[in-house]
Parts: structure tokens; sequence; C-alpha cells
């Protein structure tokens, strides 16, 4: 089974997904990344949204169903204000409740993580929602996702190939560290992503089969964990 990250609206309706082997099958989400909207047609990118995931309820056949709302979030190179990114946040937060699915949040920028995880507990009531919180790396606050974890018990971190990139800053450092630290828990808590074609791991260059991005990562991870004084590349 494999999850299509669907978050930019125009691109809501193209049905030409990667086709891989007949035995796995594609889910898709539905959102609005702080990248991709309008501020000038917010509210039809939201009644849309809305419609979307009104028509999957109603489909009977359940491999055609959204499983989640998102990637959505707040992002710091985004061309729209932090207040705009806020009220779009919030609205899919409301729908996810709404129509009891999974949120798939996007963070970037280091300052955005404590906005992001307050917009969560302002509006979450029930604090079992299940939360995906995509692309946790070195770049991430790590104290903020901590606490996500506590907060929201069935919240994950996604984990892609960009853990294997800049690895000998200090960030690279502190997050190898906490990795290690909460080994134990880790594999109940984690997800695998390949983001692709985005974010391969180092040593995945051109075209290349998704699932060999997740295998790369997944033994990058192991070596990191298990072997932590030694250079996982």
């Amino acid at each position: 089974m494999c999850i299509r990250d669907s978050h930019k609206p125009h691109q809501w309706l193209i049905t030409n997904i990667p086709t891989f082997s007949s035995h796995v099958h594609i889910y898709s989400t539905v959102g609005v990344h702080p990248k991709y909207f309008n501020p000038q047609s917010v509210y039809q990118i939201l009644d849309d949204l809305r419609n979307n995931l009104e028509i999957s309820k109603k489909n009977p056949n359940h491999k055609n169903k959204l499983v989640a709302v998102g990637e959505c979030g707040l992002d710091e190179t985004s061309s729209t204000t932090i207040d705009q990114q806020i009220f779009v946040l919030e609205k899919q937060i409301d729908l996810a409740i709404e129509f009891h699915l999974p949120l798939v949040l996007h963070c970037r920028g280091i300052h955005l993580y404590r906005k992001l995880y307050d917009c969560l507990r302002n509006r979450v009531q029930d604090k079992n929602i299940p939360i995906h919180w995509h692309c946790i790396n070195s770049n991430a606050n790590l104290h903020i996702v901590d606490l996500c974890l506590n907060e929201f018990p069935n919240s994950y971190i996604g984990i892609n190939g960009s853990i294997t990139y800049g690895t000998n800053t200090e960030n690279a450092f502190l997050f190898k560290n906490w990795l290690v630290k909460r080994s134990p828990f880790l594999p109940s808590r984690l997800i695998l992503e390949t983001d692709y074609p985005y974010l391969p791991p180092r040593n995945l260059y051109g075209t290349y089969d998704p699932s060999c991005a997740l295998v790369g990562t997944a033994v990058y991870l192991s070596k990191i964990v298990n072997n932590p004084n030694q250079n996982a590349l």
C-alpha cells in the first residue's frame, strides 16, 4: 500500500499518478500546502476541499476513498503571510476532525513549530486524532515534536531521505542523538516516507523505484540507532 500526498489544489483532479506493481494500491490524501494557495481564492479552495471530502465519504468503494487531510501546515518560505497560513491550517484541522480523518502536517522554519503545535492544541479536543508529522529531520524543532508525541498518542513522525543530508552539522549530530535516545519506542511512532521524486537518500541518483528510497532510509536509520559512533553512509 502507498499513500499519495495530494496537497496542490490545482492537481486534486489529476488521475495520472505513477503505477507500480499490480499488488500495490495507491491511496490519496487531499489538502492545501501552505506554499500552494492563493489568498484571493482561499474560500473557493476550502469549499473545493470540503466537496472532495464529501464525495469521498459517500464513495462505496473503499479503495477510492481519501485517507487523510494534508499535507497542511506552516512554511517560512511561502509567499503568503503566517496569519493566512494559520487560517487555512485551522480550517483543515477542523475538516479532519469533522470527517474523522488523520492529519498530515508540514512545517518549515524552526520558529513555526510552536505556532503549529498551538493550533493543534487550540482546535483538537480529542487527543487521539491520528497525526502524521511529515519530514522530520535535523531542521525540525525536536522539542515541539516531543511535545506533540506526548500529547497526541496517535501521532507519528515521518522520516525520509533528508535525514542523510548534511550529516556533519551540529543540528545533524543533535538529531542523531535524539533518534538514538528514542529508539526503544521509535518503531511504533515512525512512518517511512519516500517524498518521491524529492528527497531521496544520498546514495540514490536519477530515476529510481520509490521503494528503494524506503529501504535506503530504513538502512541508514538502523545504522544510526545501532551504531551511533560510526558513519552510516
